[in-house]
């Protein structure tokens, strides 16, 4: 449902802020979605995230998909790298 969604993304951006990892990299700029707001660069930010049914004959489940989008200052990809290692890090450790 969309309100297990809305939970999930909540859940999942306390525990990057909360990450020492992501932290040191964005401190704690990991927003809903791209934004004009967040000039302050580098920073995460959610993209598309959907639910669908998953469930089975005994067990009711819903199955999310979601990616991270991660907008940083210098030219090429070493900071960006760096800040998606962090946040799967602290996705797969917590």
């Amino acid at each position: 449902s969309n309100r297990s969604a809305v939970e999930l993304q909540k859940c999942i951006g306390a525990a990057l802020v909360s990450n020492i990892y992501v932290s040191a990299l964005v401190r704690n700029r990991v927003c809903d979605g791209p934004t004009q707001d967040v000039l302050v660069l580098p920073y995460s930010c959610f993209g598309d995230l959907q639910s669908r049914s998953a469930n089975t004959d005994n067990k009711t489940g819903t199955e999310f998909n979601f990616n991270m989008e991660t907008y940083w200052q210098a030219t090429g990809r070493i900071e960006a790298k760096q800040i998606a290692e962090a946040v799967c890090t602290a996705l797969h450790c917590s």
